[in-house]
Protein backbone atom coordinates (compact mmCIF):
# COMPACT_ATOMS: atom_id res chain seq x y z
CA UNK A 1 0.00 0.00 0.00
CA UNK A 2 0.71 3.54 -0.70
CA UNK A 3 2.04 5.50 1.98
CA UNK A 4 -0.63 7.28 3.63
CA UNK A 5 1.01 9.78 6.41
CA UNK A 6 3.85 10.49 6.17
CA UNK A 7 6.62 10.38 9.30
CA UNK A 8 6.83 14.19 9.49
CA UNK A 9 3.29 14.36 10.04
CA UNK A 10 3.22 11.76 12.36
CA UNK A 11 5.68 12.75 14.28
CA UNK A 12 3.66 17.10 14.21
CA UNK A 13 0.92 14.70 15.69
CA UNK A 14 2.34 13.26 18.62
CA UNK A 15 4.03 16.10 19.54
CA UNK A 16 0.71 18.55 19.42
CA UNK A 17 -0.95 15.64 22.05
CA UNK A 18 2.34 15.75 24.13
CA UNK A 19 1.87 19.53 24.47
CA UNK A 20 -1.41 20.36 24.87
CA UNK A 21 -3.22 16.67 25.83
CA UNK A 22 -6.02 14.99 24.26
CA UNK A 23 -9.44 17.03 24.70
CA UNK A 24 -13.21 17.03 24.12
CA UNK A 25 -14.44 18.50 20.47
CA UNK A 26 -17.14 21.22 21.63
CA UNK A 27 -19.59 19.91 18.75
CA UNK A 28 -19.95 16.96 20.05
CA UNK A 29 -20.21 16.78 23.83
CA UNK A 30 -22.81 15.37 25.52
CA UNK A 31 -26.35 17.54 25.51
CA UNK A 32 -28.88 18.81 23.44
CA UNK A 33 -28.14 18.71 19.41
CA UNK A 34 -27.60 22.13 18.16
CA UNK A 35 -28.27 22.65 14.82
CA UNK A 36 -25.90 23.57 12.28
CA UNK A 37 -25.97 24.57 8.51
CA UNK A 38 -23.02 23.53 5.98
CA UNK A 39 -22.35 23.10 2.47
CA UNK A 40 -19.68 20.46 1.53
CA UNK A 41 -18.39 19.18 -1.36
CA UNK A 42 -17.54 15.22 0.11
CA UNK A 43 -16.88 11.48 -1.56
CA UNK A 44 -17.26 8.41 -0.15
CA UNK A 45 -20.41 9.35 2.01
CA UNK A 46 -19.97 6.64 3.44
CA UNK A 47 -17.14 5.19 2.93
CA UNK A 48 -17.52 2.30 0.08
CA UNK A 49 -15.58 -0.26 2.39
CA UNK A 50 -17.54 -3.68 3.88
CA UNK A 51 -20.17 -2.64 6.59
CA UNK A 52 -19.81 -5.55 8.51
CA UNK A 53 -15.96 -4.96 8.44
CA UNK A 54 -16.33 -1.52 9.49
CA UNK A 55 -18.65 -2.04 12.08
CA UNK A 56 -16.15 -4.86 13.80
CA UNK A 57 -14.07 -1.98 13.99
CA UNK A 58 -15.80 0.95 15.02
CA UNK A 59 -17.18 -1.93 18.04
CA UNK A 60 -13.08 -2.34 18.43
CA UNK A 61 -12.56 1.66 19.14
CA UNK A 62 -15.55 2.54 21.06
CA UNK A 63 -15.07 -0.38 23.40
CA UNK A 64 -11.85 1.77 24.10
CA UNK A 65 -13.00 4.50 26.22
CA UNK A 66 -16.45 5.82 26.77
CA UNK A 67 -15.49 9.06 26.03
CA UNK A 68 -15.32 8.36 22.26
CA UNK A 69 -17.99 9.22 19.85
CA UNK A 70 -17.29 6.56 17.00
CA UNK A 71 -19.06 7.35 13.50
CA UNK A 72 -21.61 4.73 12.62
CA UNK A 73 -20.63 3.75 8.66
CA UNK A 74 -23.50 5.95 7.32
CA UNK A 75 -21.71 9.07 8.45
CA UNK A 76 -18.49 8.25 7.15
CA UNK A 77 -17.33 10.07 4.33
CA UNK A 78 -14.18 12.00 2.94
CA UNK A 79 -14.40 15.61 2.69
CA UNK A 80 -13.08 17.37 -0.52
CA UNK A 81 -14.14 21.31 -0.16
CA UNK A 82 -15.30 22.85 3.09
CA UNK A 83 -17.75 25.55 0.73
CA UNK A 84 -19.42 27.02 3.98
CA UNK A 85 -18.50 25.91 7.35
CA UNK A 86 -20.91 24.62 9.65
CA UNK A 87 -18.54 26.13 12.93
CA UNK A 88 -19.78 29.67 11.02
CA UNK A 89 -23.59 28.56 11.12
CA UNK A 90 -24.89 27.56 14.56
CA UNK A 91 -28.49 27.42 15.21
CA UNK A 92 -28.92 29.42 11.73
CA UNK A 93 -32.22 31.47 11.43
CA UNK A 94 -34.96 30.56 8.53
CA UNK A 95 -33.31 33.82 6.73
CA UNK A 96 -29.46 33.01 7.34
CA UNK A 97 -30.28 29.70 5.52
CA UNK A 98 -32.16 30.43 2.90
CA UNK A 99 -29.21 33.01 1.75
CA UNK A 100 -26.81 30.25 2.51
CA UNK A 101 -28.96 27.81 0.34
CA UNK A 102 -28.72 30.44 -2.57
CA UNK A 103 -25.12 29.27 -3.39
CA UNK A 104 -26.16 25.68 -3.97
CA UNK A 105 -26.90 26.53 -7.90
CA UNK A 106 -23.82 28.42 -8.20
CA UNK A 107 -21.82 25.89 -6.95
CA UNK A 108 -23.79 23.23 -9.39
CA UNK A 109 -23.18 25.59 -12.39
CA UNK A 110 -19.57 25.98 -11.61
CA UNK A 111 -18.91 22.07 -10.57
CA UNK A 112 -20.50 20.38 -12.79
CA UNK A 113 -18.24 20.68 -16.27
CA UNK A 114 -15.34 19.95 -13.67
CA UNK A 115 -16.74 16.96 -12.29
CA UNK A 116 -17.41 15.43 -15.44
CA UNK A 117 -14.82 15.56 -17.15
CA UNK A 118 -12.77 12.83 -14.31
CA UNK A 119 -13.30 9.03 -14.09
CA UNK A 120 -13.35 7.08 -10.68
CA UNK A 121 -10.51 8.03 -8.32
CA UNK A 122 -8.92 4.92 -6.42
CA UNK A 123 -8.21 6.27 -2.84
CA UNK A 124 -6.18 3.97 -0.33
CA UNK A 125 -6.95 4.24 3.67
CA UNK A 126 -4.65 3.57 5.83
CA UNK A 127 -4.82 2.73 9.47
CA UNK A 128 -6.53 5.02 12.37
CA UNK A 129 -3.84 8.12 13.37
CA UNK A 130 -4.76 10.13 16.59
CA UNK A 131 -5.21 13.41 16.89
CA UNK A 132 -5.70 15.93 19.88
CA UNK A 133 -9.44 16.02 19.46
CA UNK A 134 -10.74 12.87 17.03
CA UNK A 135 -9.22 10.14 15.17
CA UNK A 136 -9.22 9.74 11.61
CA UNK A 137 -8.15 7.36 8.83
CA UNK A 138 -5.39 9.01 6.68
CA UNK A 139 -5.77 8.31 2.71
CA UNK A 140 -3.33 8.42 0.28
CA UNK A 141 -4.09 9.72 -3.54
CA UNK A 142 -1.52 7.87 -5.58
CA UNK A 143 -3.03 9.30 -8.75
CA UNK A 144 -2.94 12.68 -7.68
CA UNK A 145 -6.88 13.09 -9.06
CA UNK A 146 -8.35 14.39 -5.93
CA UNK A 147 -5.98 16.98 -5.67
CA UNK A 148 -6.67 17.78 -9.10
CA UNK A 149 -10.20 18.00 -8.73
CA UNK A 150 -10.04 19.93 -5.39
CA UNK A 151 -7.88 22.86 -7.20
CA UNK A 152 -10.01 23.05 -10.27
CA UNK A 153 -12.71 23.39 -8.68
CA UNK A 154 -11.47 25.55 -5.93
CA UNK A 155 -9.79 27.81 -8.24
CA UNK A 156 -13.29 28.32 -10.35
CA UNK A 157 -15.17 28.81 -7.54
CA UNK A 158 -12.98 31.43 -6.50
CA UNK A 159 -12.90 32.96 -10.21
CA UNK A 160 -17.20 33.34 -10.31
CA UNK A 161 -17.52 34.74 -6.42
CA UNK A 162 -15.59 36.47 -3.75
CA UNK A 163 -18.01 34.39 -1.11
CA UNK A 164 -15.74 31.65 -2.09
CA UNK A 165 -12.55 33.21 -0.95
CA UNK A 166 -12.49 31.84 2.21
CA UNK A 167 -12.97 28.16 1.38
CA UNK A 168 -10.22 25.78 2.19
CA UNK A 169 -9.74 22.30 1.64
CA UNK A 170 -8.63 19.70 4.25
CA UNK A 171 -5.29 19.86 5.28
CA UNK A 172 -4.69 16.56 4.07
CA UNK A 173 -7.24 13.73 3.08
CA UNK A 174 -8.55 12.09 5.47
CA UNK A 175 -11.57 10.38 6.54
CA UNK A 176 -12.73 10.81 10.62
CA UNK A 177 -13.49 7.86 12.45
CA UNK A 178 -14.00 9.03 16.28
CA UNK A 179 -14.15 12.08 18.19
CA UNK A 180 -14.06 12.90 21.64
CA UNK A 181 -17.05 13.81 23.59
CA UNK A 182 -15.15 14.06 26.63
CA UNK A 183 -10.81 13.46 27.18
CA UNK A 184 -9.91 10.25 27.64
CA UNK A 185 -8.36 8.24 30.18
CA UNK A 186 -4.78 8.67 30.37
CA UNK A 187 -3.64 4.99 29.26
CA UNK A 188 -5.80 5.81 25.81
CA UNK A 189 -3.20 6.82 23.78
CA UNK A 190 -1.47 3.45 24.22
CA UNK A 191 -4.42 1.17 24.13
CA UNK A 192 -5.84 3.11 20.61
CA UNK A 193 -2.01 2.53 19.40
CA UNK A 194 -1.91 -1.06 20.09
CA UNK A 195 -5.42 -1.01 18.78
CA UNK A 196 -4.87 0.64 15.10
CA UNK A 197 -2.23 -1.56 14.25
CA UNK A 198 -3.17 -3.57 10.97
CA UNK A 199 -6.46 -1.59 10.88
CA UNK A 200 -6.17 -0.42 7.44
CA UNK A 201 -9.20 -0.59 5.30
CA UNK A 202 -7.46 -0.88 1.80
CA UNK A 203 -7.83 0.39 -1.59
CA UNK A 204 -11.16 2.02 -2.54
CA UNK A 205 -12.53 3.66 -5.53
CA UNK A 206 -14.99 6.70 -5.15
CA UNK A 207 -17.12 7.01 -8.41
CA UNK A 208 -19.50 10.20 -7.49
CA UNK A 209 -18.69 13.42 -5.92
CA UNK A 210 -21.16 14.91 -3.89
CA UNK A 211 -22.75 18.37 -2.27
CA UNK A 212 -24.20 17.67 0.73
CA UNK A 213 -25.90 20.20 3.63
CA UNK A 214 -24.54 19.64 7.18
CA UNK A 215 -27.00 20.28 9.64
CA UNK A 216 -25.78 18.51 12.01
CA UNK A 217 -22.14 19.16 12.92
CA UNK A 218 -19.34 16.26 11.00
CA UNK A 219 -22.06 15.33 8.91
CA UNK A 220 -23.94 13.77 11.15
CA UNK A 221 -27.16 14.82 9.64
CA UNK A 222 -27.72 16.49 5.90
CA UNK A 223 -28.83 15.42 2.63
CA UNK A 224 -27.24 15.10 -1.10
CA UNK A 225 -28.07 18.47 -2.96
CA UNK A 226 -26.42 17.27 -6.20
CA UNK A 227 -24.47 14.27 -7.34
CA UNK A 228 -22.10 14.01 -10.22
CA UNK A 229 -20.98 10.91 -11.41
CA UNK A 230 -17.28 10.41 -12.11
CA UNK A 231 -17.53 8.39 -15.18
CA UNK A 232 -15.04 10.32 -17.01
CA UNK A 233 -15.73 11.47 -21.14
Amino acid sequence: MTAVLGEDERAALRQEIAAHGLEADPFVVDGPRVPTWGLNLAVGWPLPVDRGAYGALAGGLAALDPGLYVYPHAQTHVTVLTLVSFKEHVSPSAAEIAGLAALIPLVNAVVDPIARAFGPIALEIGAPVLARRAAFFPIADPAGALARLRQQVLSALRACSRRFDRCQPPRAVHSTVARFRAAPAPAFERRFDEWARDRALGSVRVDALLMTTETLPYMRAGEIVAKWPLAGR
